[in-house]
């Protein structure tokens, strides 16, 4: 298992083609900047992202960077699945409006799977990464 890395205040770590992001509180633009450019390095434009977000202690996403996101969209297209663990209703309901602008300007082909258990959450994501897809 790979070392948890730091960005700010958050964490994050990569093992193989597998993404976790742990955000501890609210990322500000420029992590937001620095987490796209992750996340592509990941995906290297023909790969499959697989990750897992855990937003047990994150912050709700300040308008700035949620910019970001939708920016970073128009251009980034990939596919993959995400699983996203610790989310509130409300927040679910504002990542799914974000996830489907993004989906609108770019047309990325990745899936998106709530759970509460982040047990649970990395076995599907690991299933569906080993071709057992659930999407």
């Amino acid at each position: 298992m790979s070392e948890w890395l730091h960005l700010g205040p958050h964490r994050y770590r990569v093992e193989d083609d597998v993404f976790h992001w742990q955000p501890h509180g609210a990322v500000q633009p420029d992590e937001a900047i620095r987490l796209v450019a992750m996340v592509r390095t990941v995906g290297r434009g023909v790969r499959p992202i697989y990750a897992h977000v855990d937003l047990r202690q994150a912050a709700p996403i300040p308008p700035a960077s949620r910019k970001v996101y939708v920016e970073a969209a128009k251009t980034f297209r990939p596919r993959g699945v995400v699983v996203i663990t610790g989310a509130t209703l409300p927040v679910r309901v504002v990542l799914l409006m974000l996830l489907r602008a993004a989906q609108l300007l770019s047309n990325p082909r990745y899936s998106v799977h709530f759970f509460d258990d982040p047990h649970v959450a990395l076995s599907f994501l690991l299933d569906c990464r080993a071709g057992q897809s659930h999407t």
